[in-house]
């Protein structure tokens, strides 16, 4: 069930979305990593399927990730979506794990992901969710 305030959003960004859009829902607050949502560059990477080791190894790669030349910090959190398909709304069944990781720049990224630390870590998140989708966008706070 959602707001009255939500649900007039909702229905604003369903004149401009074509198709079916998905909302997701997660506890992370702009506010309380500043580092990580006003960075030049932010990485948001989402994890679905993923296995019962799968938090367990990310927490230990997100050490190595804000420890990179250029990283700004990191917030997680997990979080379930939302898709509405014209006036029928679907509830996910499926949790999602949430990544968004500032960076300086593109290059910064890029460089880090060259390192050992990245390369010997990488494949045991990818072994350990079966769909990642990742964006790199700058956000701007309103």
């Amino acid at each position: 069930m959602h707001s009255t305030s939500f649900t007039s959003f909702q229905s604003h960004l369903d004149c401009v979305i074509h198709g079916v859009s998905q909302s997701l829902y997660t506890s992370l607050a702009p506010y309380k990593h500043p580092r990580v949502f006003q960075a030049e560059l932010t990485e948001i990477v989402i994890f679905s399927s993923f296995t019962s080791s799968f938090v367990d190894r990310f927490a230990a790669f997100s050490s190595t990730i804000e420890h990179a030349d250029g990283c700004t910090g990191i917030a997680k959190a997990f979080a379930t979506n939302g898709v509405k398909d014209g006036e029928n709304e679907h509830n996910g069944t499926e949790d999602l794990y949430i990544a968004v990781i500032g960076w300086t720049d593109l290059g910064a990224h890029q460089r880090a992901m060259e390192t050992k630390a990245f390369t010997e870590n990488v494949p045991l998140i990818e072994d350990s969710a079966k769909d990642i989708t990742m964006y790199h966008v700058k956000l701007e706070i309103v």
